[in-house]
């Protein structure tokens, strides 16, 4: 009886991992090595010493503050295919962006890197 079910079950397993695979890509947000073993430990004014003028802020209902930098420029497809099928018209340039959120007392309480184009809809990972 126990074969019976796990011969039932692998078939929907794979299924679910293939879909997931063909899923298209939307966003995503990894967490900032450089700046979250600093979480609790840096203040907004420190990391804006060392990273200069932010691009954008947005104060939060809470007090927080949610804080964005230009990390790097990075390149996505709005097309699915092979690495063969994608060409410069397939590709889009893009700002991946450093994010992070400081308490109303002004220090680090998260940091990541996003490609989410709106700060406001960028949430760490």
């Amino acid at each position: 009886m126990r074969f019976n079910s796990a011969r039932s079950f692998l078939p929907a397993l794979s299924c679910l991992v293939l879909s997931g695979c063909s899923t298209p890509y939307q966003w995503g947000a990894t967490e900032d090595r450089d700046w979250a073993p600093r979480i609790g430990s840096v203040s907004y004014t420190q990391v804006a010493q060392e990273l200069g003028q932010p691009n954008e802020k947005l104060p939060l209902p809470s007090g927080d503050l949610k804080v964005r930098w230009y990390a790097r420029p990075i390149t996505t497809s709005t097309a699915q295919g092979t690495m063969e099928d994608h060409s410069v018209q397939h590709t889009e340039d893009r700002a991946y962006w450093r994010d992070m959120r400081f308490n109303k007392d002004g220090i680090l309480t998260r940091a990541w890197l996003s490609d989410q184009r709106e700060l406001a809809d960028s949430e760490a990972p």
